[in-house]
């Protein structure tokens, strides 16, 4: 990615697919569901986390890259705790995880450490 071509369409293509999954979710916990703090929190970073992966996957600088580095720590980091918290009761939820959940951060990753075109850096931070 470092050498400024363009992102591939496949990216592209799951940020359209994220984002429709999302927007059903959270029409589903609006009319049907009970909205707790960590269903707001979560949404709250699954939307900021649909906004990276839609920067990354159209090559556009938003923010400040510190702020993508932060956003990916912390996103990770509730990710994290929810599955610690879950007492290995993932089932479909642990496939949800791999299939829909690690490409976005890997996704997130990219566009915050490794995107140099995007970011205009000749040298590692």
């Amino acid at each position: 990615m470092s050498n400024g071509s363009k992102t591939p369409y496949i990216w592209r293509i799951y940020f359209w697919m994220l984002s429709a999954i999302n927007l059903a979710l959270i029409f589903i916990v609006a009319v049907f569901g009970t909205v707790s703090g960590s269903v707001v929190l979560q949404l709250f970073l699954d939307l900021g986390s649909i906004i990276g992966m839609w920067a990354f996957a159209y090559r556009k600088r938003l923010f400040v890259r510190a702020f993508w580095k932060a956003w990916w720590v912390v996103a990770i980091g509730v990710e994290i705790v929810e599955v610690v918290n879950s007492n290995g009761n993932v089932g479909l939820g642990g496939v949800t995880f791999v299939v829909f959940i690690v490409p976005l951060y890997v996704a997130l990753f990219l566009y915050a450490y490794r995107d140099r075109a995007v970011w205009k850096v000749d040298h590692e931070e």
